[in-house]
């Protein structure tokens, strides 16, 4: 980077990134793997409903 608060680091490392990625799914309520809700999402959202059509 150059220029701003990351002035001179470098890229960030693969692992690290899809760990925070993982991490930032989990906190939302989606599943890391298919970035669908999770059921308890869908229920929290009033979207119950759906919880077969996302199984599927």
């Amino acid at each position: 980077f150059k220029g701003g608060p990351l002035d001179g680091q470098g890229a960030i490392n693969k692992k690290d990134f899809e760990k925070a990625i993982k991490l930032r799914y989990e906190l939302m309520g989606w599943n890391a793997n298919t970035g669908i809700p999770t059921p308890a999402k869908l229920i929290e959202l009033g979207l119950d409903w759906l919880i077969d059509e996302v199984k599927q």
